[in-house]
């Protein structure tokens, strides 16, 4: 038989077992009163209010996402650009330091739709940076190490392997 306990709250009231809430399978009710000292009407109308806000307030959300978005892609393309922009070619470079000026622009005003479309060209061009950031540095050539041997402090991968012909004779 478990025990059961009354927990009070001056705004619900609930019963918990000492497992927590629903852990037995029981049903579980709350009831929420108001204790603000609102009336009817009061509540009413805050809640037409809420209702008429509604649609600014979604607006409002979608801008604030949109914002943080683009700033966040203006961030991670600002550091991929340092540490693999010598990967790219000069006008690739270029395309992607235009975006981003024109996002950072988008980003300092009040325009919905121009923060949309520098955020949406940043993400077009910064594809290439992605695609660059696996490919080996332009001056890289995909050749051999200029000298012949290697050198001080490289690490050479060799197998070691003992003659034992010439042992015992």
């Amino acid at each position: 038989m478990q025990r059961l306990k009354e927990v009070v709250n001056p705004v619900a009231s609930q019963r918990l077992d000492s497992q927590g809430p629903l852990a037995s399978g029981r049903q579980h009710q709350v009831t929420i009163t108001a204790s603000s000292g609102l009336n009817k009407q009061e509540v009413e109308r805050m809640v037409k209010e809420a209702e008429a806000n509604a649609a600014e307030d979604a607006r409002r959300r979608e801008e604030i996402e949109l914002r943080n978005q683009a700033d966040s892609l203006v961030y991670s393309t600002e550091r991929a650009l340092a540490e693999h922009g010598a990967k790219l070619s000069e006008s690739e470079r270029r395309a992607i330091e235009e975006a981003l000026a024109e996002a950072r622009e988008a980003l300092k005003g009040q325009d919905v739709e121009r923060i949309r479309r520098s955020h949406e060209n940043l993400t077009r061009v910064a594809r290439s940076l992605a695609e660059a950031a696996s490919r080996p540095p332009a001056d890289a050539g995909g050749g051999p190490p200029p000298s012949g041997g290697p050198k001080e402090g490289d690490v050479v991968d060799a197998e070691f392997v003992e003659d034992t012909s010439s042992r015992g004779r």
